[in-house]
C-alpha cells in the first residue's frame, strides 16, 4: 500500500454512514434516483447493495478497529502523555497487536513481530490528528511529586494572604532566580549539504567554566540589572566589561550563589526597587538554602521585603522567570556566541568576554511581554489558583515518593474512570481493553520510612514565627556541645551572659582585668576541689584515706637578674667543645 497515495478522481467519496442512511432512505419508499441525488451515491451502486445481503462496506480494504476502539486507544494514549509516561509508536503498535488478538478481530498484522504494521500507525495518526509524534523533555521524578495539588494551593493559599493583607500592586511583585550561563555554546542549526554525514560547528572548548546569573523581574515588567556571580577567588572590574547598565559582579570558589552572595544582591535589589514603608515590595523565590538565613530575613524586615518562597521542585511550572525568560534567554545567548566565534577566528571565549556577549542577549529578551506572561502563566498575577487543573497535577498521582502537608493528591483521582473504560460498551462482556494490556501507572504504596530531614514547603520566611525558628537554630548551633536537656531552653541566656561578661572584660582597666583573672582562678580551684571532695564521697571503691599532705603552690618564674647561677659544664665537655 502506498503511504502518500492521494486520490486522483471524485469516486466513492461518500462514508459508509452516507451508504447506510441512503439505503434505508430507498427501503422506506424514497425512488433511487431521488436518493442517488440527495446522497451523493451512484444510482448502479445503490442497486447493487440493496441486493447484496452483506454488510454495506467501501472498497476490498477493511479497517482493523471500530471507530470506538480507536477512540479507546487515543484517550489512553492521551492519558499515558499526562501521566509523563508516554507510549511512542513501537509500544503503540505492541498494543494494537495484543488488543486485535485477545478480542478475536481480524488483522493483517505480523505474527512474527507480535506488532502492528507501521502502515496502521500511520494511518492511525491521520485518523486522529489530534496526536503527534514529539520529543519529550526529561523530568525528575521530584518535580514529579512536588507539584501536587496539596503543596500549590498552600502556595496559592499564603499568596493570598499577602495580597489581601499589604495590598501588593503589580509593580510591586518581584521574582527573583538563578541560572548558569557558559563559555561553550550549543550551535544552532547551519545550512549543509545534503548527503553529507560529519556537520560541525566549531565552539570554545570541550568543557567550559559556568558563571551564575540572578536576575529578576516584577508583575509589570520591570526588570533588576543582573549579578554576575563568577567561579573565581580573585576579583578583576575587567570581568564586568561591556556589561548590562548598572550590573555588579563578585567571585566564588564554586561559582554557585551563597548566603552571603544573596544578602549582597539584596542590597543591590534594594538600590534598584526602593522598596520603604509605603511601598513594600513582595519577593517570590524558590527554597534554596541560601535564600533562608537568618541575616537575610533581617534584612529583608527592615527593609520592607516580604520574602514568599516556592514550593520544592515546582519552579519549572510556578517560577515565572523559569516559565518565560531563562529560555530564550539562552537562546540568544548561544547565537550570540555563535556570532562572536565568527568574528574572532580560532579565539576561545574567556569569563572576560561573557559580559559583552551576554548584555546584547539580555536587552533582547528583558521585555514587558516576557515579565507580564511569565506571572499569568504561573497564576502569580494576575491571582489565579485556578491555573492549574488535574492534567497538570496528574503527574503526581503516580510517583512512589511521599507527598508531605497532608493526604496524597490524586487518591480519589485514582478511582475515578477515565475515558478508555467507557468506550466499546456494545463489545461484549468479556472484551478485553486497552487498559488490561497496557494499564494504567498507579502509585504502588506509601514510603513508611522515616526521612533524613524535615519535608520543606512553601513559606512566608520574614514573617515572625519563621524568623524565631530561624533564630533558635543559630542558638544551637552556637551552644556547647555538654548542654543538653533541660539546659536547651536556656542556650540564649548563656549566649547573652557569655557576650556581656566579654564586653564588660574589655571595658575595664588592666587592674580589673588581674583581679577578674584571680577571682576566675578562684573559683575555678574551689569547684575543683569540690568535685574531687564529692567523687572521694561518693565513690565506693576508695576505702583508703586521702593524705593531707597539701601539693607545691604553683608560683611566677623569677626574674633573670634573680635566677640561680648554671653548673658548671664538666672539664672532658668543656675540652670537647672547645676542638
Amino acid at each position: 500500500m502506498v503511504r502518500t497515495y492521494k486520490r486522483v478522481s471524485n469516486r466513492c467519496s461518500y462514508s459508509v454512514e452516507t451508504l447506510r442512511t441512503a439505503l434505508t432512505a430507498i427501503q422506506n419508499g424514497m425512488p433511487k434516483r431521488k436518493a442517488s441525488n440527495v446522497y451523493g451515491i451512484p444510482r448502479p451502486t445503490l442497486i447493487k447493495h440493496l441486493s447484496s445481503a452483506s454488510t454495506p462496506k467501501l472498497g476490498r480494504f477493511q479497517r482493523v478497529f471500530t471507530d470506538e476502539v480507536e477512540c479507546e486507544l487515543m484517550m489512553h494514549v492521551v492519558e499515558m502523555q499526562n501521566r509523563f509516561y508516554g507510549l511512542g509508536l513501537t509500544e503503540l503498535r505492541r498494543i494494537a497487536f495484543e488488543l486485535a488478538e485477545k478480542n478475536g478481530i481480524a488483522h493483517p498484522f505480523s505474527s512474527r513481530t507480535k506488532m502492528a504494521g507501521e502502515d496502521w500507525a500511520a494511518g492511525f495518526l491521520k485518523r486522529n490528528p489530534e496526536l503527534s509524534l514529539r520529543r519529550p523533555e526529561p523530568t525528575s521524578l521530584s518535580r514529579l511529586s512536588g507539584f501536587n495539588r496539596v503543596q500549590v494551593s498552600r502556595f496559592f493559599g499564603l499568596l493570598k494572604d499577602q495580597l489581601a493583607t499589604k495590598k501588593f500592586l503589580p509593580q510591586q511583585i518581584y521574582n527573583v532566580d538563578e541560572s548558569g550561563i557558559t563559555t561553550v555554546q550549543n550551535p544552532g542549526k547551519i545550512l549543509a549539504k545534503k548527503g553529507c554525514k560529519r556537520v560541525g560547528r566549531v565552539v570554545s572548548g570541550e568543557k567550559g567554566t559556568t558563571t551564575t546569573i540572578v536576575c529578576a523581574m516584577s508583575a509589570s515588567g520591570h526588570f533588576i540589572p543582573p549579578m554576575f556571580i563568577f567561579k573565581r577567588k580573585r576579583w578583576t572590574d575587567l570581568l564586568l566589561r561591556n556589561c548590562p547598565t548598572g550590573s555588579i559582579g563578585h567571585p566564588s570558589p564554586n561559582g554557585w550563589i551563597d548566603q552571603d552572595l544573596f544578602i549582597t544582591y539584596l542590597q543591590h535589589f534594594v538600590t534598584f526597587s526602593k522598596p520603604c514603608e509605603t511601598n513594600p515590595v513582595l519577593l517570590v523565590i524558590d527554597g534554596h538554602q541560601s535564600h533562608k538565613s537568618l541575616r537575610a530575613v533581617e534584612f529583608a524586615r527592615k527593609n520592607y521585603i516580604t520574602l514568599l518562597t516556592l514550593p520544592p521542585h515546582s519552579s519549572h511550572r510556578l517560577q515565572p522567570l523559569d516559565v518565560t525568560f531563562f529560555g530564550p534567554l539562552k537562546k540568544a545567548v548561544n547565537a550570540e556566541m555563535d556570532k562572536w566565534m565568527l568574528t574572532h577566528a580560532a579565539t576561545r571565549i574567556t569569563d572576560y568576554d561573557l559580559c559583552g556577549i551576554f548584555a546584547p542577549a539580555y536587552q533582547r529578551v528583558a521585555n514587558v511581554d516576557k515579565a507580564v506572561n511569565g506571572f499569568a502563566a504561573s497564576g502569580i498575577w494576575p491571582y489565579n489558583p485556578e491555573k492549574f487543573g488535574d492534567e497538570d497535577f496528574a503527574p503526581s498521582t503516580v510517583t512512589e515518593l511521599p507527598i508531605c502537608g497532608g493526604q496524597k493528591d490524586g487518591q480519589a483521582e485514582n478511582d475515578r474512570p477515565t475515558a478508555s473504560t467507557s468506550t466499546g460498551s456494545s463489545t461484549g462482556a468479556h472484551y478485553v481493553r486497552v487498559t488490561d494490556i497496557s494499564p494504567l501507572p498507579q502509585m504502588k504504596g506509601t514510603d513508611t520510612g522515616k526521612r533524613k530531614r524535615k519535608a520543606e514547603a512553601a513559606e512566608v520566611i520574614t514573617s515572625s514565627p519563621y524568623q524565631k525558628a530561624l533564630k533558635d537554630k543559630e542558638a544551637v548551633k552556637k551552644t556547647p556541645k555538654g548542654i543538653t536537656g533541660s539546659t536547651v531552653s536556656s542556650r540564649k541566656r548563656l549566649l547573652t551572659d557569655s557576650s556581656t561578661s566579654q564586653a564588660e572584660h574589655t571595658q575595664a582597666g588592666p587592674k580589673a582585668k588581674v583581679e577578674s583573672r584571680r577571682s576566675k582562678r578562684g573559683k575555678r580551684a574551689a569547684s575543683s576541689k569540690s568535685s574531687r571532695n564529692v567523687q572521694s564521697s561518693s565513690s565506693p571503691h576508695c576505702s583508703r584515706k586521702r593524705s593531707s599532705t597539701k601539693l607545691p603552690v604553683m608560683t611566677r618564674p623569677r626574674p633573670l637578674d634573680q635566677q640561680p647561677p648554671l653548673p658548671r659544664r664538666p672539664k672532658w665537655l668543656q675540652k670537647n667543645i672547645s676542638e
